[in-house]
């Protein structure tokens, strides 16, 4: 696992080293993500490894030292974030956070106003299918990102700005801290205080989305669960104080984001709660 990582990293390296026509260059590109893509598929030991030994930043280094990105390799990035084919939205969520952070980015430095709306449109759509998928966004200082590539508006389309920001406004209402809605407000500033910023209708329409309530009440604190191998281990109870218990939990069902190859293999047994005795006798519901 660990070599065909450093293989694939290698291979994006010495896309630098060579002379050869830019159509050539993205090919190469695209089938290096791509092999990339293959190797951590399903993988969270593999992403690890590749985060903590090579790291996205290099990736990142590598393709923008290919000049101007092409839409091919862009939505290979797209699909490596999905695990699949970008453009089922609804049917895939977020395999792999971290090349949606590259995206966002690369935003400033993409030339074409076209790429810079398809790329935040989908990102908007993509990052907010539900809450599993905002609480990950948000865990990744994906708001920070957000606000830093916003930092750039004179490179930005208008329309790739408001989608940034709408995505601002769905995640910082999953959660903001204080720091992040800080650093939101300072971006408002300007070196004229007679010209107000062009952010500031937009960021307005943001701060009352995360202020409105959505739905029934959220818990400020929870688990996630949503791992396969997730759960909560408590000590075992040497002696039952009765003969019967009881207990009792809130759970919040979000719609999961699943391969449709996976419907194929039978659908997935989940435990609420599982107990042992002491004579190996117990009960799972």
């Amino acid at each position: 696992m660990c070599k065909g990582v450093r293989w694939c990293t290698l291979q994006l390296s010495i896309l630098c080293c060579f002379q050869v026509f830019q159509g050539q260059l993205d090919r190469l590109a695209v089938s290096a993500i791509q092999a990339l893509t293959a190797v951590m598929l399903k993988s969270p030991a593999a992403k690890e490894v590749f985060k903590e030994r090579i790291g996205y930043a290099h990736i990142f280094e590598v393709l923008k030292s290919m000049g101007q990105p092409s839409r091919e390799l862009l939505e290979e990035l797209m699909n490596m974030a999905v695990e699949g084919d970008h453009t089922s939205v609804g049917i895939l969520g977020i395999s792999n956070v971290q090349p949606l952070l590259l995206l966002i980015q690369w935003l400033p430095e993409l030339e074409s106003p076209d790429l810079q709306v398809f790329i935040s449109n989908w990102l908007k759509r993509i990052c907010c299918i539900n809450r599993q998928s905002r609480a990950t966004c948000v865990n990744t200082n994906m708001v920070i990102r957000i606000i830093e590539t916003l930092g750039g508006h004179s490179l930005l389309h208008g329309t790739c700005a408001e989608n940034l920001i709408a995505l601002l406004g769905s995640l910082g209402s999953q959660s903001m801290s204080s720091e992040e809605l800080h650093q939101l407000i300072r971006l408002l500033r300007t070196t004229d205080p007679k010209q107000a910023h062009p952010y500031v209708v937009p960021v307005m329409r943001a701060i009352l989305t995360m202020a409105r309530k959505q739905g029934l009440d959220n818990a400020l604190q929870y688990f996630d669960l949503s791992h396969s191998m997730a759960g909560i281990a408590v000590p075992s109870i040497q002696r039952w104080p009765g003969s019967a218990f009881s207990f009792s939990a809130w759970l919040c069902l979000d719609q999961e984001q699943v391969s449709p190859s996976a419907y194929s293999k039978g659908g997935k047994r989940k435990q609420l709660y599982r107990y042992i005795g002491m004579e190996e006798a117990g009960g799972i519901c």
